[in-house]
């Protein structure tokens, strides 16, 4: 079974699906847990601690264990981007997440250019430095 075959993202066995696809469901599943707790006064208190939106409420509402939420890089900045609205709710100092430059997450082809490219960087520099190598050693010999 492939992502696009679940007719519900709440009611599907994932056991089927690829990690990607996993990890993907568990996204929606994110976003939906998030954007529902911070709106209903009555979950917020139960869904944010302090200025951060509680990990283990999240994952125990999308079902999936905590090590997700660290290893899925578009829940990690969900996250990120929650705990800065909630710090911006409650006024506290605030830094946007990801102030430095770092491309969208959600443009997976502009991903893979620029690690294409930078591949492509170290592949020039590693024939480089061999051709430099090669050149000392010979001018060593003479």
């Amino acid at each position: 079974m492939r992502f696009a075959d679940i007719d519900s993202i709440w009611l599907e066995d994932l056991s089927s699906l690829s990690n990607a696809d996993k990890g993907r469901v568990y996204f929606e599943r994110a976003k939906q847990v998030i954007t529902s707790a911070l709106a209903d006064p009555k979950i917020f208190p139960l869904a944010v601690d302090g200025k951060r939106f509680r990990r283990d409420y999240l994952s125990k509402n999308i079902y999936c264990s905590e090590s997700v939420l660290t290893q899925n890089p578009k829940i990690k900045l969900l996250l990120e981007q929650a705990d800065f609205g909630i710090r911006k709710k409650v006024g506290d100092e605030i830094t946007p997440p990801h102030s430095h430059s770092v491309p969208e997450l959600d443009d997976v082809t502009q991903l893979r250019t620029i690690v294409i490219e930078l591949i492509r960087r170290v592949n020039e520099q590693d024939t480089r430095i061999a051709s430099l190598q090669a050149k000392l050693r010979v001018d060593s010999k003479e």
